[in-house]
């Protein structure tokens, strides 16, 4: 494994695997290359960081948005009413989604189509020579085989 190779795979491995004593091709090259580990231990620093941060955030922040409400109790009355009401319209609208006809193709659609299909099924090659030039078209025993024979006319 190449270091570029092993930088590669640090970003996306996840932290067991940052560990030289870990089992595997990126370990086995951790071992041999200080550069590399250095790098994955820089990683592994970061992430036990943010790990830290994020726990502090997250204990604080849950201290302060919790919001207890008591086993049984029931949620107001508006929105027991909103929701009665927002479940019959919610399926409407999906029956009037699925049931709805589907819109035809543009008429410009529907000729370059035709146009495609009529070229992709044209028995003979579509050749057009250039200014100056003559076209000789040959058929073979093999059907799926034309030669087409480009030549100058003088």
């Amino acid at each position: 494994m190449t270091c570029a190779q092993a930088l590669d795979y640090m970003l996306e491995a996840d932290a067991p695997e940052l560990h030289a004593d870990a089992p595997g091709a990126l370990a086995g090259h951790l071992r041999g290359c200080a550069p590399c580990r250095s790098v994955a231990q820089r990683i592994l620093e970061a992430q036990a960081e943010l790990a830290s941060g994020l726990a502090a955030l997250t204990a604080a922040g849950v201290r302060e948005e919790v919001r207890v409400r008591p086993i049984g109790s029931a949620p107001s009355a508006v929105r027991r009413w909103a929701l009665r009401a927002a479940l019959p319209l919610a399926g409407a609208a999906s029956m009037l989604l699925v049931l709805r006809p589907a819109a035809s193709p543009p008429e410009s659609a529907r000729v370059a189509a035709a146009a495609i299909q009529r070229d992709m099924m044209h028995e003979e090659p579509l050749v057009e020579p250039g200014p100056g030039q003559g076209v000789a078209v040959m058929a073979t025993r093999d059907p799926g085989v034309t030669v087409v024979w480009l030549y100058p006319s003088n």
